[in-house]
């Protein structure tokens, strides 16, 4: 008997100020599944994300997250949004915004315990910033400040991890070394990551999540250009870069 999943949908709806934008979307996640959700803008993908972590609720139909509300699992899942309100020139540090993934985590006002705190520096080490403890948020590179938001997510202790464009603006060496991280991540946690670079989904994902308004599943290495297509409304050049061996053809 296989296990329930840990993600699933049948028949969501929702739209803003009556405007469709998500529509009789119906599929599940397995546990520990990868998954890339890609799309278009304006296609639904964060909306999608917002609906799994219950900051918003769908117009008709049902989404459960570990067979119940999503409102209900918050405390399981680990969100880094799409455009972290953190301004780099804020001087503040990297521990600091680590716990703040504490907050509201079995804790109630007052200072951060002590296993806040080991909790915080585990992840920190997970993420490889164990040496970044007392740095300066703004002092980081951009692919560290993105790791220091994927701590925060994980700081939680969530089982599953939402991850919006976390590669945004990141050069192509460091989105390698964030995709080897989330594969080391999956051996534990279900991860869903929302991305618009469709170039490692067959080397990093093992699903891939297709999102315009309607959402098709596809197993990573089943995703063609011509499904790719489909879903962008044009052609999308797939261009497979292996940083080890040079770069790889277009298809």
């Amino acid at each position: 008997m296989s296990a329930p999943p840990v993600i699933s949908t049948r028949e969501l709806s929702f739209s803003y100020d009556r405007e469709p934008v998500l529509e009789h979307v119906d599929f599940s996640i397995a546990e520990r599944d990868l998954v890339c959700m890609v799309g278009p803008n304006g296609g639904g993908k964060t909306t999608l994300l917002r609906l799994m972590t219950g900051l918003i609720r769908p117009d008709r139909g049902i989404i459960e997250v570990f067979g119940t509300t999503p409102e209900r699992s918050r405390r399981r899942i680990g969100y880094m949004p799409q455009h972290a309100r953190l301004d780099p020139a804020f001087p503040v540090g990297v521990f600091d915004i680590v716990l703040m993934g504490r907050l509201g985590h079995g804790r109630g006002f007052g200072r951060y315990s002590s296993n806040d705190k080991q909790v915080a520096a585990r992840t920190l080490d997970e993420v490889g910033l164990g040496d970044k403890r007392g740095a300066s948020f703004g002092a980081l590179s951009g692919g560290e400040r993105q790791r220091v938001l994927v701590a925060r997510a994980l700081a939680c202790e969530p089982d599953i991890l939402l991850l919006d464009e976390p590669m945004a603006n990141l050069d192509p060496v460091i989105q390698d070394n964030l995709y080897a991280l989330f594969r080391q991540l999956n051996q534990r946690l279900t991860i869903i990551v929302v991305s618009h670079d469709i170039v490692f989904v067959a080397e990093t994902f093992k699903t891939v999540v297709c999102v315009n308004r309607n959402v098709h599943m596809h197993p990573a290495d089943e995703l063609t250009a011509q499904r790719v297509a489909e879903v962008y409304g044009r052609r999308v050049r797939m261009v497979h870069h292996n940083h080890d061996h040079g770069p790889g053809a277009a298809s």
